[in-house]
């Protein structure tokens, strides 16, 4: 695994630390095993397939013995919990996260599936005094006047529905806040949050490499996804920050990276804090119907 592990903290004692992280028997270590079981299925690499699909049992092109109905769906309707369960956490708890519920978290993700199984995220992950060394620093850094800096170019414009999507975001974000509508100072505040990784005692690093271009950037968007699913399912809580990737040389020169290391985004986690206003609303999401096109009910025109 391309893991680097910075300063975790080992020493957790006893009692909630543990609990909250969930024994074998709990509802989320349930959940967690069932999604290591959708992503072995569903997003092992290629060439992890048998070279005769038909020495595979009877319905399955993977290799593996076909999931019965109910178990399968078992696994929808466990993936589907995690994805309607999963948010951007933006107030966490100072409680450090065990360090194997981590290395489970990322043994989860590495079952990313990528273009021809390149597997091009690296990952740094700061944990204890380390995250609050990079969190000082950073803060410091843009608070002091800093430009943004990305390894790639934020969106030229944000129009149409995208726009009116991200200012729903933004508004539900600031309502729950008790910022009000127009407020740039307040808005510029909250914004500075994502700095102070928004009190998380965790953060990841995600990288791609340079020569990859868009497809490396794409395969470790898919592996950001799973992260935070699989850290959901492990009763951690996430959100993705490309406000942190604004920052890639800063990022780079502090973690000590190659130079064709190209930084996509950071993930802030821990375990979420309930009394936090900004963990009190949820996004909303596009109905099918504004998002996919069923080719077979197009009229074309034969050419």
């Amino acid at each position: 695994m391309s893991i680097r592990i910075v300063t975790i903290e080992r020493e957790y004692g006893s009692g909630s630390r543990q609990s909250r992280a969930g024994p074998p028997h709990t509802p989320q270590a349930a959940e967690a095993s069932l999604l290591e079981k959708v992503m072995q299925m569903t997003l092992s690499p290629s060439n992890d397939r048998p070279e005769n699909p038909s020495a595979d049992s009877p319905g399955s092109k993977s290799g593996m013995p076909p999931a019965s109905a109910n178990s399968s769906s078992q696994d929808a309707e466990v993936f589907s919990r995690l994805l309607s369960t999963r948010y951007s956490c933006r107030g966490f708890l100072a409680e450090q996260v065990p360090h194997a519920t981590i290395v489970r978290i990322l043994e989860m993700a590495q079952r990313t599936a990528s273009w021809c199984n390149s597997q091009p995220w690296k990952v740094v992950i700061a944990s204890g005094a380390a995250t609050d060394r990079f969190r000082e620093a950073l803060y410091t850094h843009v608070a002091g006047g800093a430009q943004e800096a990305s390894d790639f170019p934020f969106p030229r414009e944000y129009r149409g529905e995208y726009l009116s999507r991200r200012r729903e975001c933004g508004f539900q974000l600031y309502t729950t806040l008790g910022i009000a509508r127009g407020d740039k100072a307040a808005y510029n505040r909250q914004f500075l949050e994502n700095y102070r990784l928004f009190g998380a005692p965790h953060v990841a690093i995600i990288t791609t490499d340079e020569a990859l271009g868009v497809y490396g950037v794409l395969d470790c968007g898919a592996y950001v996804s799973n992260f935070v699913l699989a850290a959901r399912s492990l009763g951690v809580a996430s959100i993705a920050q490309a406000a942190i990737a604004g920052q890639s040389q800063f990022v780079r020169a502090h973690f000590n990276l190659p130079e064709d290391r190209r930084v996509v985004c950071g993930i802030s986690f821990g375990f979420e804090d309930p009394s936090h206003p900004a963990n009190r609303f949820r996004t909303t999401r596009a109905a099918i119907d504004e998002t996919v096109t069923w080719a077979d009910a197009l009229q074309i025109e034969a050419v």
